[in-house]
């Protein structure tokens, strides 16, 4: 199981035995020079809607970059996230990441 921490928020690729799930959530980024964008402000944006729903973590965590379809999407690609938030022991992480 993969997983990061971006402004103390755990972003974690699986799911943590006993976990408080929370809420599902997904995010999109698709405007002008969306291609030039980051997973950072992916993950900007996802920590907006975890702090709302009161949770310090997204697990089952998937993101990356796909076609756009919008009408406003010059380079035609988008990034986007999805996931749970959740509250998690962060000590129950493993130490590494596989």
């Amino acid at each position: 199981m993969y997983w990061s921490v971006y402004k103390s928020i755990f972003f974690v690729e699986g799911m943590p035995q006993n976990c408080h799930l929370i809420a599902n959530i997904s995010t999109q980024i698709d405007n002008q020079n969306s291609q030039l964008k980051s997973l950072d402000e992916v993950k900007e944006k996802m920590i907006e809607l975890v702090l709302r729903y009161g949770g310090n973590s997204i697990v089952d965590f998937e993101y990356g970059q796909k076609r756009s379809k919008s009408w406003f999407s010059r380079d035609g690609i988008a990034w986007y996230g999805s996931g749970i938030v959740a509250l998690i022991n962060p000590a129950r992480l493993p130490e590494t990441n596989d």
